[in-house]
């Protein structure tokens, strides 16, 4: 079992957090300057940072990072500043 954590937007984020999403969390802070807090939770396995309730970046399970929208039904897979993510499914198929 690993347990979760939180850390303050543009503050080094904990150790358990994936060196592969940590350029990704920065980027996402520049795209969201109004979240104030990470969450890291762990769902089979998998990360899942949640910055507020503005969105949720995890990793799929072919290593790349996904990137979710909270509140509207957009998922996305290009935008500026962070590259090369999946889609994000709404169904859990992609914890698998």
């Amino acid at each position: 079992m690993r347990i979760g954590t939180r850390w303050s937007r543009g503050s080094k984020p904990h150790p358990s957090v994936p060196k592969k999403l940590l350029e990704d969390i920065k980027a996402i802070e520049e795209l969201h300057p109004q979240g104030e807090n990470w969450t890291l939770t762990w769902l089979e396995g998998n990360p899942v940072c949640t910055l507020d309730d503005l969105c949720v970046l995890s990793v799929s399970p072919a290593g790349l990072p996904i990137y979710k929208l909270l509140g509207t039904e957009d998922s996305t897979n290009n935008i500026d500043g962070i590259d090369d993510f999946e889609d994000f499914d709404d169904d859990d198929s992609w914890l698998k």
